[in-house]
């Protein structure tokens, strides 16, 4: 998982890096905030968007990145500011407004959450993401139903997407339907997640990282 952060010493070092090398190019320093982001050290991911946005404040993908970073270090009031420069920017992208969306969840705003997915689902309206993230955030309102037919939505989309499959065995699970949550875990396993516990007895931890990797990512 994510390594911690070495804050201080490592942007020292890379400040004097940059001095030396004279770097001016925001791709560079970009390029060495997803090393440093995919390593978990998220302040030194910071730093280098930082100065790539300095170079190149228009591109959409520099705050992008950016507020993941703030994600990891949970600076979720940051992420939603810079997921919403990045939607300024370019607000035709509908991952944008599902990576904010995540943000607001994460700050306990559900209704911004779903304003967000609702664009994002306007934007691309075959896509199951959408579906499946606004189901999440019933899921936080205590919605059960609403977040059932979203999830159902998703997966006459795309029938073949699991992790909607896991996620509404989760909530039949936990109303006390017992068949349907069954047949939807079997079914998200059939398809690539080994997603029922009591059949596999895997650390639910583990079925959750399998569901995020199954998960489409975008910028």
């Amino acid at each position: 998982m994510w390594m911690k952060s070495r804050t201080g010493i490592v942007d020292a070092a890379i400040l004097l890096v940059l001095a030396a090398s004279g770097c001016k190019d925001a791709e560079t320093l970009a390029q060495r905030g997803d090393a440093a982001l995919v390593h978990g050290d998220f302040d030194t991911a910071i730093y280098n968007y930082t100065q790539a946005i300095r170079l190149a404040p228009n591109d959409p993908l520099h705050y992008n990145d950016r507020a993941f970073a703030y994600m990891g270090n949970r600076d979720y009031t940051k992420a939603v500011v810079d997921f919403g420069e990045a939607i300024r920017l370019a607000p035709n992208n509908s991952q944008r407004y599902i990576n904010r969306a995540g943000a607001y969840l994460a700050i306990g705003d559900a209704d911004s959450a779903i304003g967000d997915i609702n664009e994002s689902i306007r934007l691309a309206p075959r896509s199951p993401v959408g579906y499946c993230e606004r189901a999440s955030a019933y899921e936080q309102k205590g919605n059960h139903s609403k977040a059932i037919a979203d999830y159902t939505e998703a997966i006459t989309r795309s029938p073949s997407y699991a992790p909607a499959y896991y996620c509404r065995a989760v909530i039949y699970e936990r109303i006390g339907d017992g068949d349907k949550a069954k047949a939807d875990f079997a079914e998200a396993e059939r398809l690539g997640i080994s997603a029922y516990p009591r059949a596999n007895k895997r650390d639910r931890s583990n079925i959750e990282r399998d569901v995020d990797a199954a998960r489409p990512t975008g910028s």
